[in-house]
């Protein structure tokens, strides 16, 4: 008679106990595991005096254990410097140390390990990025829970300094936290608070997880928000940074022809470091700009006007300056005619000169200290006045009187 014994494997693990059953069948007590897919062996072994020979039989069948799954998270939001030991509780984790790596995002936890059948842990990597995935890895076994961990954001809450002349150049530094503890490229822009668009800076930086610093670009507006990106992630401080206000030292010329028409170049400081579009004017008499220039001046051309002394108002970017530095030419008489009259007025004199203003000013003419009754402008170069009655102690006495021209506040 032969001795025969009957063992069973899975995979590359025997079971605990086998069992013949009939000639078709044969009972196995699995060993513990975790593999998806274990081929099925079984070995049939006789023994006739005392020789042994052992037959192996694949069945083509494969058997698997209850994959890894994961159910609940010890937290669901952390800092930008990681670092954090989380709990990740669920089944089938094993029931003994299986190796197991568990990974956030794309990025392994620093450290992985096995608790029990119910729960891992894993201290999570530095990052800023949004919702990470949950991976747990088993042998052969994963379960993925997507999005349920998140970074904090980068939170920027003060910056240094809070002004800059316009044309940049310095350093702004950013402090706050959440900005990782590597570089994660940030980017930091300037954006004026009523004003869309903004510029970004001519470099940005990381620092630290508390700090970033940029290179601050050339600008000219006041009022600006700091912007700080990261992994498309856009926090703002807002009205925090201002650029110098445009300031005006000198008007050349000073003075010109009421006909304007001439060029005038503004110097000062901060008018910007490249064409903001700036304004120029001269109290109410708007001028033309020919080109800006530089930060330190910028040029136009003077439009007609009158007055002995205006504001030079400089607008960059909304903000202005302005500074009394400007002048039209006093109207001059040089003849009148005719040079005699009546005392008792009522006769048409011709006033010859300049400066009597390019159009229609409302010019008024006064013989003496009395007001013509009627005065009318022909050109810069003559007025017309319809000679007033003189005081009547002044009849016959044949005096002189002094004639005056006054355009608005300018005689």
């Amino acid at each position: 008679p032969e001795d025969f014994s009957i063992g069973a494997r899975l995979k590359g693990s025997a079971c605990e106990s086998t069992q013949w059953i009939s000639p078709s069948s044969i009972v196995c007590k699995v060993s513990r595991g975790v593999s998806l897919s274990a081929p099925i062996t079984a070995t049939i072994i006789a023994s006739s005096g005392g020789n042994e020979e052992g037959i192996n039989l694949q069945a083509g069948l494969s058997f698997s254990f209850d994959a890894a799954t994961i159910t609940t998270l010890s937290a669901v939001n952390g800092p930008a410097s990681g670092k954090q030991l989380l709990t990740i509780t669920g089944s089938n984790f094993g029931t003994f140390d299986m190796t197991g790596r568990n990974v956030m995002g794309g990025t392994a936890c620093e450290a992985s390990a096995w608790v029990a059948n119910t729960a891992v842990t894993c201290k999570n990597s530095p990052s800023i990025l949004a919702q990470r995935a949950i991976v747990v890895s088993l042998a052969f076994g994963i379960d993925t829970q997507t999005g349920v961990f998140t970074y904090d954001k980068q939170t920027p809450t003060s910056v240094f300094p809070t002004n800059s002349a316009t044309l940049g150049r310095g350093t702004l530094t950013v402090s706050g936290y959440g900005f990782g503890t590597v570089d994660f490229t940030p980017s930091i822009s300037i954006r004026t608070f009523f004003i869309p668009g903004g510029t970004a800076c001519m470099a940005s930086r990381w620092l630290s997880d508390t700090s970033v610093a940029c290179k601050l670009p050339a600008d000219t507006n006041s009022d600006c928000n700091v912007v700080v990106t990261l992994d498309r992630t856009v926090r703002t401080l807002q009205r925090v940074f201002s650029y110098d206000n445009p300031f005006v030292t000198k008007t050349a010329p000073s003075n010109m022809l009421h006909t304007g028409g001439e060029v005038v170049t503004i110097t000062g400081f901060n008018f910007g470091a490249s064409d903001h579009n700036p304004g120029l004017h001269a109290w109410v008499t708007r001028a033309v700009p020919t080109q800006s220039g530089s930060d330190t001046s910028m040029s136009c051309k003077a439009q007609p006007g009158n007055s002995d002394l205006l504001n030079t108002v400089v607008s960059v970017a909304l903000v202005q300056h302005r500074r009394l530095a400007f002048s039209y030419n006093n109207p001059t008489v040089h003849s009148l005619s005719p040079s005699n009259g009546p005392a008792s007025g009522n006769l048409v004199i011709t006033l010859n000169g300049e400066s009597f203003g390019p159009f229609e000013l409302t010019p008024q003419v006064r013989i003496g200290g009395t007001l013509c009754p009627k005065t009318t402008w022909v050109s810069d170069k003559q007025v017309t006045c319809k000679l007033p009655s003189a005081p009547f102690d002044q009849w016959f006495t044949g005096k002189s009187a002094d004639v005056y021209v006054q355009l608005g506040k300018t005689r």
